[in-house]
Order: structure tokens, then C-alpha cells, then sequence
């Protein structure tokens, strides 16, 4: 996939009014005559190959409204499971939202399936973009609403500007639009956050200092969506934190469990990485416990392993030869995990290994789990 993408179209003052007549022919070219707009000098070629992608998916360039709609059963629960984005961008969006509305712009935030999220801005902006549906729990990607800067956005994960004839769909053309990814600490997407702007009687043919201005309105978008990014982040350490506060709190009775029944514990989050690590574990995987957070869990498995498997999907593992990758060797454990939940999400998982030829030396003790530790804490049922 190409990464090294033009974020906006390369266009002067003094070519700018033949750009767009440029523009505006080779869609015409493309949609009557099926010219290939790849060789158009006036347009990005990520921008055409998506117009052939919009066209294989069947989506009618002149419709007036673009998108789908989720199933009303369905909105409530996509709303709840992006509560935590929506409130950052409602957050961080707020010191330009008085701004944006006054030069009637509109911003929106779209989840990493399409989904419109949230919508605001100046309100004749935003009843325009309801008109082409718009709202809350509709579904805006490729292949439902055609070439749109969010569209391209989802699929490079890199923030792009789109103005009016770039977009597949002629209800567009009237439009500038500016999205920017917002990505997890895995780089993977979260949703797109969008500011866009319709203009009245494509002022745009005559309009080049509204292009210029809204390439630094690009900017803006790409500095909120980082902020989101950060704050995620942050959020995410402080939750885990409070997981490891709590663990803190019961250490001497965790650490003399584990210590008589000479098994090794780890800690990790949601990502995978070590927060922390008992002595007995460590020196099973041969690290130092202050070097514990440079490693995660799947350094040392192979990427279909059974304990893997579980901690990526959340489930309870009950002890079951792993094989683990270790100084070069491979060395077989058995091995036990107990998801770390909060709500309907889960925040980490404590791992518990032990060597197949050693017991345990009490069978009362072994008998005494994380689970009867976790299972009477309301820090992690809350």
C-alpha cells in the first residue's frame, strides 16, 4: 500500500482556476467515456484509483444522499463502545469549535468501521451534510458513499484533503474536506476525525485562498486527532496503573503464593507488554525484572499459540503446554492466564507458568488462584 501519499492536491495561484476545469473534464471523461483518470496529470493517482474502486462497488456518482444506515439495535451499542473517543474529541475539539462554526465549517467523527459517531458545527453546515444523511449511526466508507477524504483516510491511515471534484460523488463537489486517522498505540485505527465545509455556488472555481486556508485547517485536524491520540494513551496507562496499585496493595500475599508454589507470574496490558514480573518468572525467561518492560508476551510465542490465542481474545486459559522461545531455546511450560476485565473491556491478563516436571508444594495452596483474588476485587469488576 503506498504510504507516501500527497496529502492535498499540488496546485498554484496561477493554475489553480485550470486545475479545476481540469478536474471537472476528466470526471466527466471518466464517467461518460470511461477514460483512465490514472493518467491525468490534474489528479492524485490514489484519488483515481479510488473513483475505479467507487465504481466497482456500484455507487451512483449522482446520488443525493450517500451511505447506509446501521440498524437502530445497533447504534446505541457502537455509541457505548466509542464512548471513551467521543469524549475526547468533544474534549479537544472544543477550543476551535466557536471558530469553526463561525467560518461554517462542520467536524465530525466517523469509528473505525464508518460509522458517524458525532457531528457538529455550524448549523446551516451541518443540516447540509444531514441532507446527503449525515447522521449519527450511518455508515460512511468507501464502498457506501465512494471517494471522500475520510474514505481514503480509513484506508492509508494518513490525513488527507479532498476538494469538491476529487469526489467521486457530484453531491461533493460543493465541499472541502479535511480527515486525519486517529490511531491506537498499536497504530491500528480507531476512527477518522473530518472537517469539512460546503461553498455556495462552487465558490470554489474562483476560490484559491479557501483552498490555502483550509490546507492549514488539515493541519489542525492532524494536531487534534495527535492530541486524541496522546490523550488515549494516557487514559490507558493511568487505568492500568490502578491495576498495578491494586496488585501493590495484596503484594506480600501474592508474592508469598507464588514464591510456595515456585510458579512464575507476569503481568502484562492489553498490548502485551510486561508490566511486571515476579523473581520466579524472570528467571524462567531469563531477564532482568527491571528490564521486564522492554518485552512483550509475543517475543517469546509463536503467533498461533494457544496462550496467545486466548489473550487475544480475552479468554481464561487453564494450565496447558506452551512452548516458549527463550535465549534462543525453546523451553516448554505449562501456563495459565486470567483476563483483566473492566466492563466490556479487557485492560490486561496475569499469566502463570511453571515447569511440567516440578508440582506445587502444597496442594491446599495450589489450589488457592488468582481467580479468588480477582474474583473478590471490584477493581477489576468495575
Amino acid at each position: 500500500m503506498e504510504l507516501n501519499l500527497n496529502l492535498y492536491p499540488a496546485v498554484d495561484v496561477s493554475n489553480y482556476s485550470s486545475w479545476l476545469h481540469a478536474l471537472v473534464d476528466c470526471k466527466e471523461q471518466f464517467l461518460h467515456h470511461n477514460e483512465d483518470p490514472r493518467k491525468a496529470t490534474c489528479l492524485r493517482r490514489y484519488v483515481a484509483e479510488s473513483w475505479f474502486r467507487s465504481r466497482k462497488y456500484g455507487i451512483d456518482p449522482y446520488a443525493k444522499t450517500v451511505g447506509s444506515r446501521s440498524l437502530s439495535s445497533e447504534v446505541q451499542a457502537i455509541l457505548d463502545r466509542n464512548n471513551e473517543l467521543i469524549q475526547l474529541t468533544c474534549e479537544l475539539i472544543s477550543p476551535f469549535k466557536t471558530m469553526l462554526q463561525k467560518f461554517g465549517y462542520v467536524f465530525s467523527l466517523i469509528d473505525k468501521n464508518g460509522v458517524y459517531l458525532y457531528l457538529d458545527g455550524a448549523p446551516s453546515a451541518v443540516n447540509y451534510f444531514k441532507n446527503m444523511n449525515a447522521v449519527i449511526g450511518s455508515v460512511w466508507r468507501e464502498d457506501t458513499t465512494g471517494t471522500t477524504a475520510h474514505a481514503l483516510t480509513m484506508l492509508y491511515k494518513c490525513p488527507i484533503l479532498l476538494i469538491g471534484p476529487e469526489h467521486y460523488c457530484t453531491v461533493f463537489h460543493d465541499t472541502i474536506c479535511a480527515s486525519a486517522p486517529i490511531l491506537d498505540e498499536n497504530e491500528e485505527l480507531m476512527g477518522t476525525l473530518t472537517v469539512a465545509k460546503p461553498l455556495n455556488s462552487r465558490s470554489w472555481e474562483s476560490c484559491y485562498e479557501m483552498f490555502n486556508y483550509h490546507i492549514h485547517t488539515l493541519y489542525l485536524v492532524i494536531a487534534v486527532a495527535r492530541a486524541i491520540e496522546s490523550q488515549n494513551r494516557l487514559n490507558k496507562r493511568e487505568r492500568f496503573s490502578n491495576y498495578i496499585d491494586y496488585l501493590n496493595s495484596a503484594g506480600n500475599i501474592i508474592e508469598g503464593i507464588i514464591s510456595t508454589i515456585e510458579e512464575g507470574c507476569l503481568v502484562v496490558d492489553e498490548a502485551g507488554h510486561i508490566r511486571h514480573i515476579n523473581e520466579q518468572g524472570a528467571r524462567m525467561f531469563k531477564l532482568r525484572t527491571r528490564d521486564c518492560e522492554r518485552k512483550r508476551i509475543q517475543d517469546f510465542l509463536s503467533p498461533n499459540s494457544t496462550l496467545l490465542n486466548a489473550f487475544n481474545s480475552g479468554k481464561k486459559m487453564n494450565y496447558v503446554e506452551e512452548h516458549f522461545s527463550i535465549g534462543g531455546e525453546t523451553k516448554t511450560y505449562s501456563s495459565r492466564l486470567v483476563p483483566m476485565w473492566r466492563k466490556d473491556r479487557v485492560e490486561g491478563a496475569i499469566i502463570r507458568i511453571r515447569p511440567q516436571d516440578k508440582q506445587t508444594a502444597s496442594q491446599a495452596l495450589a489450589k488457592f488462584t488468582f481467580d479468588d483474588l480477582l474474583g473478590s476485587s471490584k477493581a477489576f469488576k468495575a
